[in-house]
């Protein structure tokens, strides 16, 4: 046997172990997660008759002693019926209580098990994907693989895959960024007041005079609005990343406190009618800017499904090139 044939083989014995490795280690995470979904069935099942055991317990307890339902079943004749009914469904309960407790444990000790079989099997990934280099590397070695193309391929699903990683952080950053910037709305929204004035605002009037809106709590808004922006400059930040970021940059444009916080000139006077509309203004820029957010993170996760589906194709490709030329290494 030629030095080739030694080193194909080494390879080909341990990628078929770290292959075995990998799907034994699949195999039991499918069993375990079936295994849990069995455990919690168990345990609302042992829950349910540890209600009924004490439930039971506490009716022969009653039959048994001097309890008015004691004594008036002995007065109807049915004392000893009862008893023995309930002393029959004591014991049942006794048993399927037994049994569960003895289904829990036996399902608690097989996961142990599979948990220590795992720890054997937590490098098997590396392991492969190591082996797996080694594979592509001989062939390529030794002229059974081009290795401008198998370059090409191996370049275009490492970028993919580092542009999958940067826009999930991105997408995840830009989402916390859309609910903080939806809730400022929201807040907005329900701070709005109905008010009753006359002409001059000097008293209260009743409900079939004119109705004006002011808005309440201002202060506390503008104030959490300040923690929101930093969000959305980092969201900006991710998307710099991945050479996507948004043009102009989001901006929460806070009011400062002076525009939004009623203040008194004097009795007749005051800056409400410019307060609110500061305030509705600011309102309507969160709206279009919450849809700004919205169909930039739209546009960003079309790109990823377009880049996942460049990166699979890529894999399928080099994987087939792979195994083809490595079944005619081993028919040799």
């Amino acid at each position: 046997m030629n030095q080739i044939r030694e080193q194909f083989e080494e390879i080909n014995g341990r990628l078929l172990e770290a292959k075995k490795a990998v799907r034994e280690r699949d195999r039991i995470l499918s069993l375990m997660a079936s295994l849990d979904e069995s455990l919690e069935v168990e345990k609302s099942n042992i829950t349910n008759l540890t209600v009924e055991l004490d439930e039971a317990k506490e009716r022969v307890e009653e039959l048994e002693g001097l309890t008015w339902t004691a004594v008036w079943q002995k007065l109807i004749g049915n004392h000893e019926e009862e008893l023995s009914e309930e002393a029959a469904k004591l014991a049942a309960l006794k048993m399927a209580h037994e049994a569960s407790e003895i289904k829990i444990q036996s399902i608690q000790n097989s996961l142990q098990e599979f948990e220590a079989v795992l720890v054997d099997l937590a490098t098997c990934d590396e392991e492969l994907t190591a082996v797996l280099a080694e594979q592509q590397a001989f062939l390529v070695a030794n002229g059974r693989l081009p290795a401008e193309k198998i370059t090409q391929l191996n370049q275009q699903i490492s970028e993919g895959q580092s542009f999958l990683r940067e826009a999930t952080e991105a997408l995840s950053v830009g989402k916390k960024a859309g609910k903080a910037v939806a809730a400022l709305f929201q807040r907005i929204a329900t701070a709005k007041t109905p008010i009753m004035r006359n002409p001059r605002g000097l008293q209260m009037l009743p409900v079939r005079d004119e109705i004006h809106h002011t808005y309440t709590g201002m202060g506390a808004i503008v104030l959490s609005a300040n923690e929101v922006q930093p969000m959305l400059n980092l969201f900006q930040l991710e998307l710099e990343d991945i050479g996507v970021q948004m043009m102009p940059p989001p901006n929460l444009a806070v009011p400062e406190l002076a525009e939004v916080m009623p203040h008194f000139k004097s009795s007749f006077e005051n800056n409400e009618p410019q307060r609110v509309q500061r305030i509705r203004s600011w309102k309507k820029h969160l709206e279009s800017l919450y849809d700004y957010l919205r169909k930039k993170m739209d546009s960003v996760e079309q790109q990823c499904r377009v880049m996942e589906t460049a990166v699979t194709d890529a894999q399928i490709e080099l994987q087939t090139l792979i195994e083809e030329h490595w079944q005619e290494v081993k028919n040799e």
